[in-house]
């Protein structure tokens, strides 16, 4: 059958489609878990202002009294204009924008390297990627299925993601005339500008990784690529730095450093920065290790079938040295992107980042252990002779049983629907109740408690607690106390 080199590509196509399925099922899963999301805890206060002054003027509440996120504030208030409802689509259709932003930075990656790589083959890899970021969340509930922490957490890595594709793409295409090479420079800066206000885990991140870039571009280019490159990349710093401006120039920061320890100095700052940067990719990695193997393992995998198979001589002219130090200089780049992500919640706390915060660098500890299979996969297709067909069958035989995993996965978030789906009928119930007690004219709501859970504060019985003022606030009813 292997004869036929032509039915052998067939046949890989088949098995990195079921492997893609394979993924590409449990994200649904998960997207089908999401269809029981429902407002909690910071959703009613973010509602509840755009019900009762206004989208505007919620905003700038926002942003003088509370919080720095003003991209995060913005999108979460522009999702009212869909109804609460619309809370059990945003699970699913951000992991799909993920998805698809992913795939498109990849494939713009591998047209820079000169990888004549079909589109469709960097699907597989950015479905795996999605998956395993979204299994090994810290906090997969309050950043995948709560609409506040999805907006705050991962919709920025949607930006991130079209931010480096267009860049890429940008480098590659870009010629004519200087308007409009002004012009997309402003795009690249809007771009970075409306994703550095979704939180300052992500935003240090941003700016972190395009300065690396930058200084990258400059120590290893050399050819006429590197100023637009550097025009490009620059123009997306600007925008970073001007959305780290707006952020800290926050009135609101105050207001929240109000109830926090004292910013440390900067020796302390970079200390414990690297520390726990340190510990989360430790404790990551011990607590996950069949994950982390697997994204390796999976990764090279396909590397190297897909270069082996596909792409053309330039894959094996690139020295076996430079594909030697970039596997061991990319962890050392990915530990330097995780520091950053931990920064803010050292200046702000002292302290370990919040497990929501962590959804962050588990993307790029996900993004560096891709790469670092990637290369591998490559290294191999320069060490090992891609003859024989007991390598076909034996990379197709492996990509199969890798395919099990994520089907047990698909499986273990199967059997968690119930339980999410009593506590969506519980709340549904509990709608039902306020909306029918406030068309009866009762305006002091006393209803039975519903148990706090996924590490999100429930209602209580102070009407004074934050979570039941903003919940009469979004009811629209004087106060709300919830009887245990």
């Amino acid at each position: 059958m292997f004869s036929n080199r032509k039915s052998s590509q067939y046949l890989l196509r088949l098995v990195v489609i079921i492997e893609f399925a394979a993924f590409g099922l449990a994200l649904l899963c998960y997207a089908y878990i999401g269809t029981f999301s429902r407002y909690y805890a910071d959703d009613y206060c973010i509602s509840g202002s755009v019900i009762a002054i206004g989208f505007w003027k919620a905003q700038i509440a926002s942003y003088i009294g509370w919080s720095d996120r003003y991209a995060a504030t913005f999108f979460a208030s522009l999702s009212d204009v869909f109804g609460p409802s619309a809370s059990r689509v945003w699970p699913g259709l951000i992991m799909l924008l993920m998805l698809l932003s992913l795939t498109w930075a990849l494939v713009e990656a591998i047209r820079l390297l000169h990888l004549e790589l079909s589109t469709w083959v960097m699907l597989p890899v950015a479905t795996a990627i999605v998956f395993f970021t979204v299994l090994g969340s810290p906090q997969r509930y309050q950043t995948v299925f709560w609409r506040m922490g999805l907006f705050t957490y991962t919709l920025p890595l949607v930006f991130l993601s079209c931010l480096m594709g267009l860049i890429f793409n940008l480098v590659r295409k870009t010629a004519g005339s200087r308007c409009g090479h002004l012009a997309w420079m402003l795009v690249c800066a809007g771009l970075a500008f409306v994703a550095g206000g979704f939180s300052e885990t992500y935003l240090t991140l941003q700016i972190g990784l395009l300065g690396l870039t930058v200084l990258g571009v400059w120590f290893w280019l050399k050819n006429g690529t590197q100023s637009k490159w550097h025009s490009f990349l620059i123009a997306s710093l600007i925008g970073s730095l001007l959305a780290l401006t707006v952020v800290l120039a926050a009135p609101g920061n105050a207001v929240r450093q109000a109830s926090m320890p004292a910013p440390p100095g900067v020796v302390k700052l970079v200390t414990l920065s690297m520390q726990y940067a340190w510990d989360f990719t430790r404790y990551s990695i011990k607590g996950l290790p069949l994950p982390t193997f697997l994204i390796i393992l999976n990764v090279s995998l396909l590397a190297w079938t897909l270069l082996g198979w596909f792409a053309t001589d330039g894959v094996r002219s690139v020295p076996l040295s430079r594909l030697l130090t970039s596997t061991m200089v990319t962890p050392v780049i990915g530990y330097f992107l995780i520091v950053c992500t931990v920064v803010p919640s050292v200046y702000a706390e002292s302290a370990y980042p919040e497990p929501r915060a962590l959804m962050v660098p588990y993307f790029v500890l996900v993004c560096v252990l891709a790469i670092i299979g990637w290369l591998i996969g490559w290294i191999a297709v320069r060490l090992l002779p891609w003859k024989g067909s007991y390598m076909h069958w034996g990379t197709i035989l492996a990509l199969l049983i890798l395919s099990i995993y994520p089907l047990r996965a698909a499986r273990q978030a199967y059997l968690e629907i119930p339980v999410f789906r009593e506590r969506a009928a519980t709340w549904d119930g509990r709608f039902a109740q306020i909306r029918l007690m406030k068309e009866h004219g009762l305006m002091n709501i006393e209803l039975p408690a519903m148990d706090s859970a996924y590490g999100l504060m429930e209602m209580n019985d102070n009407p004074t607690t934050w979570v039941n003022a903003c919940a009469a606030q979004y009811y629209g009813v004087y106060t709300i106390k919830a009887i245990p």
